[in-house]
């Protein structure tokens, strides 16, 4: 075999490789396990029916853990907690039809992609379930706009960290071409002045946030939805 053959059957096996490793699939859990969960939202709603055209706060723990601070930080717009926690991707869009639609709300403002990545999904992989989920509920609400919150460093999640960054590159430049898509930038202040992560932001688990963290995300996230909201409260 003479070298340029040697070349381009070594760019074929490359890109072979690639082609697979984006491929993989990913093992997620079976969405059922959050039946209990969802179906308390339901008799939450048939008890008191939630305000319309409102702004569902959706994601995995890092969203649910706010629940209680949620319509405080966020006043004075009328918004509607449904994070779960443990929730991927994956969750978001078997459940889309139950905690979304139903609600007609004009906004939602998610945080995900954290699970997924820990799951092994690629960074590509986590930009096309944002892009799934996206297209399933504008296809039911064509008019609801989407505030992606960044996925977050941790201690705990360190060593998964150049993924969660690559994946908030790719949702955020996906937000920058789409008018109806907003990115909010959390983990950029949860590093200090010299580009390490501040510690006294988490719990003693290296994962969750604690009350120094949200005072963070309450400030970054009220600069951009409120100003964007308010004119639809």
């Amino acid at each position: 075999m003479n070298l340029s053959m040697m070349v381009l059957f070594s760019f074929i096996l490359a890109s072979l490789y690639n082609l697979q490793a984006q491929d993989v699939m990913v093992s997620y859990p079976d969405p059922n396990r959050f039946e209990d969960i969802i179906s308390v939202f339901e008799k939450e709603e048939k008890k008191k029916r939630a305000p319309r055209k409102a702004i569902i706060c959706s994601g995995s723990s890092s969203m649910s853990k706010w629940h209680d601070q949620l319509y405080d930080d966020l006043a004075p717009l009328t918004v509607i907690p449904r994070g779960f926690i443990g929730s991927n991707f994956n969750d978001q869009i078997y459940f889309a039809d139950r905690i979304y639609i139903p609600y007609r709300p004009r906004a939602i403002m998610l945080y995900q992609g954290e699970n997924d990545i820990s799951l092994g999904a690629s960074p590509e992989q986590v930009l096309m379930k944002f892009r799934e989920l996206v297209r399933d509920i504008r296809s039911e609400l064509p008019q609801v706009r989407f505030y992606f919150i960044s996925i977050k460093p941790s201690p705990g999640r360190w060593k998964l960290w150049p993924k969660m960054e690559e994946a908030n590159l790719l949702i955020e430049k996906e937000c920058a071409e789409n008018d109806f898509l907003r990115f909010i930038d959390v983990a950029s202040p949860m590093f200090g002045k010299e580009g390490k992560l501040k510690l006294n932001i988490f719990d003693k688990d290296g994962l969750h946030l604690n009350s120094k963290g949200y005072k963070i995300w309450r400030e970054v996230v009220r600069k951009v939805i409120i100003e964007a909201e308010w004119p639809y409260e």
